[in-house]
């Protein structure tokens, strides 16, 4: 039997099947810099052979699936690893990715013999005059590049300057419509392992019901995401924070050498008043004291609590630790700035007969009080403008320069819930921010572009 097309992804592009599954579509893309290659297919059929006397789509099915767990490496290890792949729902239509890395690009005579490597025979790469050229099997249709393309009736060409570090296409295939596995996937998964919703302001991924990953398991889940979606936090470089980690945290009364490193830095904590010091917070800015007059040996939480630095209070209030395991919760730089959140108030005010209301402390600023609003928490800071994760009527949106920007959820996945540490919320350089949230029962990995709202 003779098969219609050779395109999964197994060994390489080509692969005889005892069926025929096919696709009508994938895109290659070779990034020379980090040596990443990244193949997609979309709308994975099974299709009927013209001798094959024995077709059956349940037999093409199980044979995808052999192929997708399939460990044998394509390429010697040594030269080509391989880092993942996986099959995933899209736009109602069955898709794959398989994402390998060349080791050292720099080792290879050129880039169009990296490309030549991970190609089969059928491809065909030359360096000519500057330019690397594809001459596109027969059978195959461009529909983009970010090469330069030529078209005759009888050959499909692409080109690329030689100093170009990143090569991608996408082609179709000239075929029949056959059927689509999806069913076949979504049966034995329940439903895909992220189902794409696109709101107004958000990308929203919403978990499968039987993803066999723990909403917790928050590396395991970006790495899935990541895998299977094309996202705008991969092009950009995660912001980093500075976090008083508990390793830099010292409690003087039980640790010596906190005493010890302080008292080299700082001589302005007086002696009589040391008992007092309940936390000393050590970064490389400086060092952060909390102290509070009690004669209990711990934190009155009636009473005001004092954070000072370089001898100056630079916050003072009465707050509720709660269960939370210190009274200053996530304390951090962002931009150089002081932040954290904290239980405002007493822990159960009789007057208002309300429990204490998450806020946020951000260089002097109450974030409460300046915004109007009575639950705050989870500040974070892009090109200036304050964001976080504003509680309203019950559910959780994301807040940025002055306006609500995402839908609303029951849940925006931060510390203070479910104690996930560290939270699934991160921003990046170039705007977006990546957030996990729960709605009822479903939980979603969402992206959202800040830039939108500047």
């Amino acid at each position: 039997m003779k098969a219609i097309l050779r395109v999964v992804i197994n060994i390489s592009f080509a692969i005889l099947l005892t069926g025929c599954i096919t696709v009508s579509q994938h895109r290659f893309l070779f990034d020379f810099d980090s040596g990443e290659v990244r193949r997609e297919y979309r709308n994975i059929t099974s299709q009927r052979g013209a001798d094959e006397k024995d077709y059956s789509v349940t037999k093409d099915w199980d044979t995808l699936k052999e192929l997708i767990a399939e460990q044998k490496s394509e390429f010697d290890p040594e030269v080509v690893e391989d880092i993942s792949k996986g099959m995933f729902e899209e736009n109602n239509v069955l898709c794959a990715r398989k994402i390998q890395k060349v080791k050292c690009p720099k080792c290879f005579p050129s880039k169009a013999a990296i490309l030549s490597y991970v190609h089969d025979r059928d491809w065909r790469f030359e360096l000519i005059n500057e330019e690397i050229v594809l001459f596109l099997p027969n059978g195959k249709k461009i529909v983009s590049t970010n090469g330069r393309t030529v078209t005759t009736p009888k050959n499909s060409l692409i080109f690329w300057p030689q100093e170009a570090s990143n090569f991608e296409y996408v082609v179709t295939e000239q075929l029949s419509e056959g059927t689509s596995l999806l069913p076949y996937y979504l049966k034995e998964t329940g439903e895909s392992s992220f189902q794409e919703i696109t709101t107004f302001n958000e990308k929203l991924f919403r978990l499968g019901t039987n993803l066999e990953i723990n909403p917790h398991d928050i590396q395991k889940l970006e790495n899935l995401l990541r895998e299977n979606h094309q996202l705008l936090a991969e092009k950009g470089t995660l912001i980093k924070e500075e976090i008083f980690d508990p390793l830099d945290r010292c409690i003087p009364e039980t640790d010596s050498s906190c005493n010890e490193q302080v008292e080299e830095q700082i001589s302005f904590i007086p002696g009589p008043e040391e008992k007092n010091i309940f936390y000393k917070y050590v970064s490389e800015r400086g060092i952060y004291i909390l102290t509070q007059s009690s004669k209990e040996g711990y934190i009155d939480e009636t009473k005001p609590i004092n954070l000072m630095k370089d001898g100056k209070v630079i916050f003072s209030g009465v707050v509720c630790q709660g269960t939370f395991d210190y009274p200053l919760i996530y304390m951090r730089l962002i931009e150089g700035k002081l932040t954290f959140d904290y239980l405002d108030g007493p822990c159960f005010n009789e007057q208002t007969n309300e429990y204490a209301h998450m806020n946020i402390f951000y260089e002097g600023r109450n974030i409460n009080k300046e915004y109007g609003f009575k639950e705050s928490r989870y500040l974070f800071s892009y090109k200036g403008k304050t964001g976080f994760i504003l509680e309203e009527e019950k559910q959780d949106y994301l807040y940025f320069n002055g306006k609500k920007i995402s839908s609303g959820f029951d849940v925006i996945r931060s510390y203070s819930h479910e104690d996930l540490s560290p939270p699934l919320f991160k921003l990046y350089d170039n705007g977006a921010l990546l957030f996990g949230a729960r709605k009822g029962k479903d939980n979603y990995i969402g992206e959202i572009d800040l830039n939108k709202f500047l």
